[in-house]
């Protein structure tokens, strides 16, 4: 039996997972639509229903919610964009590593295999961190310290898709602002500490939309020749 803190660790990592390796594999080969772009996330993808969920954010998935059917993984590709010029390569290879740090260490708990060459039981994961807004601090003239609205904003959207047949499954996208605060007027730079707490706002959001729309049913979702890895998983977190 898992102890409790076996049982949160699983929790947190199942859906960190899926996006930490597309993360790490961003050049990978893609399969399905991408690159993921900008889009508007209210309009219901072809094949899959809005599902209200408590948090921010638009889930959508397939009915039936048949993600739990799934026993691997193919991880695609993450894609990042930028809103406006207000960025440096150093300011997106800071974000890819923030991203990826952070994700890497939440896979640890799953135990489910990460394919190279998927078969009718891998989900195929793409993910993009989008229209990102850096702001650059404006000193205030012959002052020390000034006050930022904000640092910027950001969407995180995956998208899960059948890896056989390229068919939709689930697709979910928030965004969020970074909350401003006290700049030096010497230090002349974004408060990166807030910045990257927002990306785990984000991924937590994610996290939770992930859950909230893989419920444990008594009927899990099956799929021939699938054990349904990742339902089992899922039914561990209780």
């Amino acid at each position: 039996m898992r102890s409790p803190s076996a049982r949160a660790r699983v929790s947190r990592a199942l859906p960190f997972a899926v996006i930490a390796w597309s993360v790490a594999c961003a050049d990978a080969s893609s399969r399905g639509p991408s690159p993921i772009r900008s889009e508007r996330f209210d309009v219901r993808p072809d094949g899959l229903e809005r599902l209200a969920i408590r948090g921010p954010g638009t889930l959508y998935m397939r009915p039936g919610r048949p993600i739990g059917a799934y026993d691997s993984f193919k991880l695609n590709r993450i894609d990042i964009t930028f809103k406006d010029t207000r960025y440096s390569d150093s300011d997106e290879e800071r974000i890819r590593a923030h991203v990826r740090s952070s994700l890497l260490r939440s896979m640890e708990a799953t135990g489910l295999p990460i394919v190279d060459e998927p078969d009718e039981c891998t989900l195929l994961v793409e993910v993009g961190i989008l229209d990102i807004v850096l702001i650059d601090p404006i000193p205030r003239s012959g002052a020390s310290t000034y006050l930022v609205k904000s640092w910027g904003e950001a969407t995180i959207a995956q998208h899960l898709y059948d890896a056989e047949t390229g068919a939709p499954l689930m697709r979910f996208a928030v965004r969020r602002q970074v909350p401003g605060g006290i700049a030096s007027g010497a230090s002349g730079g974004r408060d990166w500490r807030r910045i990257e707490d927002t990306l785990d706002r984000l991924l937590q959001d994610t996290q939770a939309a992930f859950l909230e729309g893989l419920p444990i049913a008594e009927s899990p979702p099956t799929k021939p020749g699938c054990r349904g890895g990742i339902y089992e998983l899922r039914k561990a977190t209780g």
